[in-house]
């Protein structure tokens, strides 16, 4: 996993196309790990599928964690499961940097 700061973020890019539940707990491990300020945010662009451990550490996790460059298919998931409510959602990382155009109210429609 790729991991680099940027001034008020440390922003996660997992090299892995499925969330599994280890990839989950490195990630944990990092959140627990930060003592400073810093907002953590996950980088979602190579991954295509989520586990339930992911959704549970969403859920759980006192900090709120942003999501970057979610699929569709991710976001649609996310607001099922109302987790949704619990991330801070951004399409790319100069909207997270300058903390405007976050993505909310999102009504989806299943087919």
């Amino acid at each position: 996993m790729i991991m680099y700061e940027t001034e008020n973020h440390i922003i996660l890019c997992p090299n892995f196309k499925m969330l599994t539940p280890k990839v989950v707990g490195e990630i944990l491990d990092v959140i627990n790990t930060q003592l400073d300020e810093k907002t953590v945010a996950i980088d979602m662009a190579n991954v295509c599928s989520i586990s339930t451990a992911f959704l549970d550490m969403i859920n759980s996790t006192p900090k709120k964690i942003a999501l970057l460059n979610t699929s569709a298919e991710i976001l649609v998931l996310l607001n099922l499961t109302n987790s949704d409510k619990y991330v801070r959602l951004f399409t790319n990382i100069i909207d997270l940097e300058e903390d405007k155009r976050e993505l909310r109210n999102r009504k989806f429609a299943i087919v």
